[in-house]
Formats: C-alpha cells, sequence, structure tokens
C-alpha cells in the first residue's frame, strides 16, 4: 500500500515545481492514506485468535481496495489536468486581426493552431467601421503625402503615408488621442496596427479633399472657428486653423460707424482706394475664379509714423487681435512661409525700417518679389497655387513699381481726430455673410464688370455700392463720389517713372518758394537759404534738396530720381558723384544742377517766380556746414 502511495507521490513531485502545490499534494495523499488506517473489531475472549486474524485481514483488504480507487480516480484527474497543460503549452497564435464586435467596439481577435480563437477589446474609446483615405488639399489641387483613417465615429487619424512603419503608425494613433485596451501589450498593438492598416494605405485610391487655406471655399467664407468643417481642428497642422476671423458685434453692429471711419480720409481718391483694396482682398479668388487679376497695390509713404497701427488695423481681416505684418527686410525663407498661408485678405509688408542702404536696397527687393507673386502672377517661391490676396506697404518713399498707388500718410490724410474703427467689428462678418447669402448675385455683378476699365476696382465698388443699399445707405453719396468711374485717376499710374518725377518736380516747386531764388553769377551774393539759375540751369544746394526730399517722403528715393534725370541729360554732374562744386560770393558747396525746363510747368507760374523775395541775410546764418572760401590778399 505504501508502495502504491508513494509512487504516484514520486509521480506528483515530477510534475509539478511549486512549494506550495507540493505542500497540498502531500496533504491529499496523507488524506488518503489515513482513510487506510485500521480499526479494531469488537471481540471478546471467547473469540478464538485465528477468527480475529481473518476478520482484520479481510477489513485490511477492503481498506486497501477503497485507497486504491481513491487513489486511480485522482490518478485520472491528474493525468487529465497534465495533458491539458500539456496541450496549451504546445498551442501557438496563428492570427491576430481586428474586428467589429456586435456592440460596435473594435475587437482584437487571436486565433491558435488548435483552432482555439480568442477575443478582447483593442481600443477604448474608438468604435464602429472606419474608412482610410488619402489626402487631397483644395487649393494646390496636389495630393498630399498625408493619408487619414477615419472611424465612424469621427475620430481622424492623420499620417505621412512615406512614414507607414509600425512606430509610425502607432504614434499617430498616440497623437490623434486613441486610447488602447491595458491588457495588450505595445509591441502587439504596433505590429496589428501595421498588419491591419499598412495593406490598406498601401493599395488606397479613394481620397478626401480638404481646404487648407482660410477663405472661400464651396461658397463659404472658412476660417478656424467655421463650423462644419471636415477635417476636426488641430489634427491636422495646416494654415486655416491659424486664421481667425470676427464675429458680429452686436455693439457695435450699427454701419454708420464704419461709413463715419472711410468719410474721415480726408482725399476721395484715398477714400475709395482704401475700402475698394480692402474688399478686394477678401473677395480675391472669387475674383480670380471669374479672371479678374490684381494690378494695383497701395503703397503708403508714411510721413506720420504714429498712424502705422492704425491702417495696420484698418487692413487686417484674420487675427485681429494680432495683426500679422511681414517686415520687408525678412528672409526669403520667413516670407515664403508667411505667403504660404496667405488667401482672401489683405498682405500688409512693413518697409519702413531705418537701417543701412543694404537694408533698404533689400527691402525693395522684397517688395518687387511679392509684387511678382500678387500682381504678374509668377510663381518665384513654388506655391503650385496663386496667392489670392489684395496687397499694402508701408514705406517711407514713393514706390516706382508698376500698379502702385502712391498715397502720402501725413497730417491731412485723415480730417478729424474724432475717429475708431469699432466699425471693421461690423463690416467684415456683415460683409461676408452678405457674399455668402447673394453668392450667385455677387458672380452676376463680377461677370457684367470684368471687362470694364480698372475692373478690378469697379467690381468691387459696384458690389459694396449693393451691399450698402441693404442698409439703406448710398454709398456714392456718403463718400461723395459723383463720377461713373471714379476710378479713373488710376491711368495716371502707368508710366512710375514719369510718376515718380511728376511728384519730384511738385515737390520742388511747392518747397522752394520758401526760399530765395538767384541768378549765380561773378557778383551775387551767398546766402544760405539761396537757390541759384544760371543759363537755364538749376543750382540747388545738396543739404537744401535732401531736406525738400526728407519732408516730403522721397528721400529714399533721391539717388533714382536723380540717376534717372542724369540718363535723360536734365542732370549735370562732374567725372565722379552727381553733384558738383558750386561756388558763390566766396563760399563753396556741393550743389545739385538741373537744367530749368524740368522745373516749368504749363500753364502755372514760371519757376523762377517761385522764391521769396531777395533779402540780404548772413553769409553763414550761424551754420558750419558750408565752408567760407577767402583768396589770399594779392
Amino acid at each position: 500500500m505504501c508502495t502504491t502511495v508513494n509512487k504516484w507521490k514520486n509521480l506528483y513531485y515530477t510534475n509539478r515545481s511549486t512549494k506550495k502545490k507540493n505542500k497540498r499534494r502531500d496533504h491529499m495523499c496523507n488524506q488518503y492514506y489515513n482513510q487506510a488506517g485500521f480499526s479494531t473489531p469488537f471481540t471478546t475472549q471467547s473469540t478464538d485468535m485465528e477468527a480475529k486474524n481473518v476478520f482484520q485481514h479481510d477489513q485490511i483488504i477492503r481498506q486497501i481496495d477503497v485507497l486504491n480507487n481513491s487513489v486511480q480516480s485522482y490518478s485520472e484527474q491528474m493525468e487529465k489536468r497534465f495533458q491539458y497543460i500539456e496541450r496549451k503549452k504546445r498551442r501557438s497564435c496563428t492570427q491576430k486581426y481586428l474586428s467589429q464586435g456586435s456592440g460596435g467596439e473594435i475587437v482584437l481577435l487571436e486565433q491558435y493552431d488548435d483552432g482555439t480563437v480568442e477575443a478582447k477589446r483593442f481600443f477604448e474609446n474608438v468604435s464602429g467601421t472606419w474608412n482610410v483615405l488619402r489626402i487631397k488639399f483644395a487649393f494646390t489641387e496636389e495630393m498630399s503625402s498625408n493619408y487619414a483613417i477615419i472611424f465612424s465615429n469621427g475620430c481622424w487619424i492623420i499620417g505621412d503615408i512615406k512614414k507607414v512603419t509600425e512606430t509610425m503608425l502607432y504614434r499617430s494613433f498616440i497623437k490623434a488621442g486613441i486610447r488602447f485596451d491595458a491588457r495588450n501589450t505595445e509591441v502587439c498593438i504596433k505590429k496589428v496596427l501595421y498588419e491591419t492598416y499598412a495593406p490598406e494605405l498601401a493599395n488606397c485610391q479613394n481620397t478626401v479633399t480638404i481646404p487648407e487655406l482660410a477663405g472661400w471655399y464651396n461658397h463659404k467664407f472658412l476660417h478656424a472657428d467655421s463650423t462644419g468643417m471636415i477635417c476636426p481642428k488641430d489634427i491636422l497642422e495646416i494654415p486655416i486653423y491659424e486664421k481667425h476671423f470676427i464675429f458680429m458685434n452686436k455693439e457695435g453692429s450699427n454701419p454708420k460707424y464704419f461709413i463715419e471711419y472711410i468719410k474721415n480720409i480726408k482725399r476721395i481718391n484715398d477714400r475709395i482706394s482704401c475700402i475698394t483694396i480692402l474688399t478686394s482682398g477678401i473677395l480675391a479668388s472669387i475674383l480670380s475664379e471669374h479672371g479678374i487679376e490684381r494690378k494695383h497695390f497701395i503703397n503708403f509713404i508714411m510721413l506720420n509714423s504714429a498712424l502705422s497701427k492704425e491702417l495696420i488695423n484698418l487692413f487686417t481681416v484674420f487675427n485681429r487681435q494680432v495683426p500679422a505684418v511681414i517686415d520687408a527686410s525678412a528672409t526669403k525663407r520667413e516670407i515664403s512661409s508667411f505667403l504660404t498661408k496667405v488667401n482672401d485678405e489683405v498682405l500688409i509688408i512693413d518697409a519702413t525700417n531705418e537701417g543701412s542702404y543694404y537694408e533698404k536696397q533689400k527691402s525693395e527687393k522684397t517688395i518687387r518679389t511679392i509684387r511678382k507673386i500678387f500682381i504678374e502672377s509668377i510663381d518665384t517661391c513654388h506655391f503650385n497655387r496663386k496667392v489670392n490676396a489684395s496687397m499694402v506697404v508701408l514705406n517711407r518713399q514713393i514706390s516706382i513699381l508698376p500698379g502702385a498707388i502712391n498715397i502720402f500718410v501725413d497730417v491731412d490724410f485723415f480730417a478729424s481726430n474724432q475717429r475708431n474703427l469699432e466699425g471693421m467689428k461690423w463690416f467684415l462678418p456683415s460683409l461676408v455673410s452678405y457674399i455668402e447669402g447673394h453668392y450667385s448675385h455677387i458672380e452676376c455683378i463680377i461677370k457684367q464688370g470684368k471687362d470694364e476699365e480698372n475692373a478690378e476696382f469697379l467690381t468691387v465698388w459696384n458690389i459694396l455700392k449693393e451691399f450698402f443699399s441693404e442698409y439703406s445707405i448710398d454709398l456714392s453719396e456718403e463718400l461723395q463720389v459723383y463720377e461713373e468711374n471714379p476710378f479713373e485717376f488710376l491711368n495716371d499710374y502707368q508710366d512710375p517713372a514719369d510718376e515718380i518725377l511728376a511728384s519730384f518736380v511738385d515737390i520742388v516747386r511747392k518747397k522752394v518758394m520758401d526760399y530765395k531764388i538767384r541768378r549765380k553769377s561773378r557778383d551775387a551774393k551767398y546766402s544760405f537759404r539761396s537757390i541759384y539759375i544760371s543759363d537755364n540751369k538749376v543750382w540747388i544746394p545738396v543739404r537744401i534738396l535732401k531736406n525738400f526730399l526728407k519732408e516730403s517722403g522721397l528721400e529714399d528715393s533721391r539717388q533714382s530720381i536723380l540717376l534717372d534725370l542724369k540718363s535723360k541729360g536734365k542732370l549735370f554732374t562732374d567725372s565722379e558723384g552727381l553733384s558738383v562744386r558750386m561756388q558763390v560770393d566766396g563760399v563753396r558747396e556741393e550743389a545739385y544742377v538741373f537744367a530749368i525746363d524740368i522745373f516749368e510747368v504749363i500753364g502755372r507760374v514760371p519757376f523762377e517766380s517761385l522764391g521769396q523775395e531777395d533779402k540780404e541775410d548772413d553769409k553763414r546764418s550761424g551754420r558750419k556746414d558750408v565752408h567760407i572760401f577767402k583768396p589770399k590778399a594779392k
């Protein structure tokens, strides 16, 4: 009996490893062994020994049979258990894949080589079916390298098709805020994601078109705060989510505030140029779609720099809390990055920096480059699209670029200091809302005026008149614009060289009235505030001409003006430089010598008669920037 028990006891120790289970087995075996204990039968003195022995022998046999049956039963149970353990030990997973459960949840199915299948949850916050799509951007009309995995519950996973690896795919899910069931290891998750989605991405033919820029798309003006966007915000890094648009302010919803502000711009031409450039920026892509291209931009000559911030606020369409202005001295990369985000707005360029000659030249180059992109549609930055926007430059000099509308911003730019821009909170959202609600009508106005002279402005002007009529406002009457085509003045800007020369002539004729004009002769007297004429020539001291141009915003254009006049034979110079040495009454100083006929204007006072009455004054007037030449005594 003991031999039998020990046999099973040894077998148990052979197949178990842990001490806890060994103790349990010992306990069970000892229990079976105790069940076989001997009991002494009831006997008397008369009972013979042989009968006692026979009885005890029979009892032992019966107890041994009971014990053997118990051990055999336990042995069979253990055998089955060992077989199960061994079978499970040899089972391996042949396939893992995702499937949709009966409740819409996405589960991980694990299939084993023994035919069994186990299921467990894979995602914690994603359910339903999914679509795998390639992303196409609406404005560049190019296939993006991005893909989108879109679940039916609205979750988007965005990634780069060129970087589909186990790790990158996993990261794209994590970035989208997807949570995985904690029972799955990271290694398992990565492998399942890749095996599930990589083949679908590689063979994907379907696309989803996403508007990546703010502005007009499908007759709606889109921006970061638009409702019903195709792609959820912050999932895809596209410029539209950086562009916030103003909402209607009920307190400033009266159109009179905006009209009063525009009316406060003193000169009518400046007034209508500002409002049409602003509006054409908002309508830029619609105008371009119907063949109306931009030909002009505004160049503000900032003689009153205190108004720079106000003008920036006037022309800002998006992000009015923090207006976006591009510095003309920025690098090419910075400019390119800035322009990729521009659409249906006004691009504001700040070229008012007072730097070195090199920096000023760089600013001029920047303006020329951006003008080519905006006006001539020359893609110098490889955008693969038109940049639809209007353009405004804050400058310190007149622009000679074709299409420049030069507007002097001086103390007389506004008629009154009583003004505020609260009206913009009404104008911008109201205009956009009107266009959305009358889109077909707007298109009809554009089609009717596309062949007109100055169509880019006249068409916008007609749209503005229709818009304000909705509020019972006669725009022409309010802004005192009575001409059928109020933009005929733009024809004066066709030749930039003539334009800047005309400005130069007007400035000199106006400024010279504060100076004396004297004949340059041997007995001429020197005066610190004198300009001289001789033999159809005008001698203007360098210091005086610089003051003329500086006070009028043309100082930075001085060299180009002089070079242009020299090439035309209207500026006389010595062998070096652009000026000559002048000597009057023993005083020597540098002067520019012009042909007098460039300052003569038909129907106006002759140049020689413009100066002040000739009165004697001190030669030096306390100034140290002229040299008194005293000839040696003979």
